[in-house]
């Protein structure tokens, strides 16, 4: 293998094209396989980083609007993937875990519903996501007896 004229060492302009593409290169295939394994990657990362803020949800519609960069993190990430039935189920688990029980106070819930609608609005604009999220927090508030209260009481102050 010294590198004459006779010698039969593969160069690495010959090797790459077969090792990469499982040794079937076609001519003009590296481009496409690039460009495959990129949209795989892109859909990872935006998957990934979508499932860890489906996680903190919650906590990103409590800190609206300084939550907003996280939000447009998991626009991006639920218009890239198909995460949206993901999102839904986990928030209103969460929703119903942290703050729809008796303990939670009706203004609480209030803020946090007008909260959830400027977050849906900025993630969906469509509003699609915003009917699912939203209609337990609806239905709760329908049932509380003190509900009208609060919000005749919020509508009146300064």
């Amino acid at each position: 293998g010294g590198g004459g004229a006779g010698s039969t060492t593969p160069t690495p302009a010959t090797v790459a094209p077969t090792c990469f593409s499982g040794g079937l290169a076609e001519p003009g295939s590296e481009g496409r396989t690039l460009a495959e394994w990129r949209l795989r990657l892109s859909y990872l990362v935006f998957e990934t980083l979508g499932r860890l803020r489906l996680g903190q949800m919650f906590d990103i519609v409590v800190d609206y609007p300084d939550s907003l960069p996280a939000i447009r993190d998991l626009a991006a990430c639920l218009r890239h993937t198909n995460l949206q039935s993901l999102f839904v189920s986990s928030f209103r688990r969460s929703l119903q875990q942290r703050l729809l029980h008796a303990g939670a106070s009706a203004t609480g819930i209030i803020h946090q519903y007008v909260a959830t609608i400027r977050t849906m609005r900025e993630i969906d604009p469509s509003g699609c996501l915003l009917h699912a999220v939203a209609a337990p927090l609806r239905a709760y508030l329908r049932r509380r007896s003190d509900t009208i209260r609060c919000l005749v009481g919020l509508v009146t102050q300064d």
